[in-house]
């Protein structure tokens, strides 16, 4: 019996990806009763995302909000993951996310279940395995760092996703990064799409290019450099139309006279059909995104949208396993000459090439192309 459990997240995030996971699990073991356990709501947005596989069992459990760290949190995480594991009877446990207080969670569960063998997904939080670090005692105990030392053993296996991310965790030093396993990040195959090329026609009758940046406006994701290049772009060119296709998690009301905002957040339906209507999308993604897979960079996979990026390692790993996905740039400054300059952009036949390249990307990222490997994974 395979439990799959959602324990970090209660509303939408990570829907998309769990729905994709699910149906891999499905697929890698189809003689094999699985259970999915999550909150309520968050099941309802990842039926959303498509059917669900026949005689998956559902097993509520209570999420408490993100953020902070807490014995409360690591004891309620506890219960949740023990309500899980007792209601389904699974000797193989997906956890598709995780935070600090999941690993302790996780030793707890080693202990009261012998059996039992957990794969845990280490998604942006790995990024607290390194660089700054509380001195105060009372965090570091309970912290992240703490928690992947607490968890290690040979019954659990941490997974990253893509491979660029395990190479940046052992150089980075990240507590047994050598021993992660890798799963490239799944796509929503209910959400593919070939992409629309660009007509030059279109553009010579003054069609502008559109570019998009997607998902939270935040500084975190610079959210205002994208911004501040919108603004010399501008005042040098009416060649593009600018958006943000997501939500402002800060106010950037001011932005509104370059770049479209929405009048609310987009739900999944209606951040898909944006997406599908621009021409590239813009990714400032810096550092401390080496250590997390970009879900926008996934969605840019999936629909076949070709990237302007900073050097995010990422997307060069993409762009090594299928040919280049669009233009990455070393710096802004390098992306506002690309802009400004507008052939290469503009050029229909390379825009053609680049997607081409995203379809192939999105073809080894398919539930049935990672089947094989979670199905190595849960039973090493």
């Amino acid at each position: 019996m395979i439990c799959i459990v959602e324990p970090t997240y209660a509303g939408f995030d990570h829907a998309p990806f769990n729905a994709a996971i699910i149906r891999a699990t499905a697929l890698a073991f189809p003689d094999e009763p699985i259970a999915f356990a999550s909150t309520p709501e968050h099941r309802a947005h990842v039926a959303q995302l498509g059917d669900l596989p026949a005689g998956l069992r559902t097993i509520d459990i209570d999420v408490p909000a993100t953020g902070g760290q807490s014995v409360g949190r690591i004891v309620a995480q506890w219960r949740a993951l023990r309500t899980a594991i007792r209601a389904s009877g699974a000797d193989k446990v997906l956890l598709l996310s995780s935070a600090g207080e999941t690993f302790f969670a996780i030793r707890l569960i080693l202990w009261a279940f012998a059996r039992v063998r957990l794969s845990v997904v280490l998604h942006g939080n790995l990024v607290y395995a390194v660089g700054w670090r509380s001195k105060d005692p009372r965090h570091r105990l309970i912290d992240y760092r703490t928690g992947l030392r607490v968890a290690r053993s040979d019954r659990v296996r941490m997974i990253v996703l893509e491979p660029s991310i395990k190479e940046a965790a052992i150089r980075l030093g990240v507590l047994g990064a050598d021993r992660f396993g890798v799963w490239p990040h799944p796509i929503n195959e209910e959400e593919r799409d070939g992409g629309a090329p660009i007509d030059p026609a279109a553009m010579d009758s003054g069609r502008p290019i559109r570019i998009a940046f997607l998902g939270a406006a935040t500084r975190r994701k610079n959210f205002h450099l994208f911004v501040d290049l919108v603004r010399r772009v501008r005042a040098k060119s009416a060649r593009y139309r600018f958006s943000l296709i997501g939500f402002q998690m800060e106010d950037f009301s001011d932005a509104a006279d370059v770049v479209d905002l929405p009048a609310a957040p987009l739900d999944r339906a209606a951040y898909i059909a944006a997406l599908r209507e621009v021409d590239y999308v813009l990714l400032p993604l810096a550092a401390p995104y080496e250590l997390s897979a970009s879900g926008t960079l996934l969605d840019c996979v999936t629909t076949a949208r070709p990237i302007m990026a900073l050097n995010l390692p990422a997307a060069r790993a993409i762009a090594d396993e299928t040919g280049d996905i669009g233009f990455i740039c070393d710096t802004m400054e390098e992306m506002e000459t690309l802009l400004l300059s507008g052939d290469a952009v503009a050029d229909p036949a390379r825009h053609a090439a680049f997607r081409a390249h995203l379809s192939a990307a999105a073809d080894r990222r398919t539930p049935a192309a990672l089947a094989p490997l979670i199905r190595a994974d849960l039973t090493r």
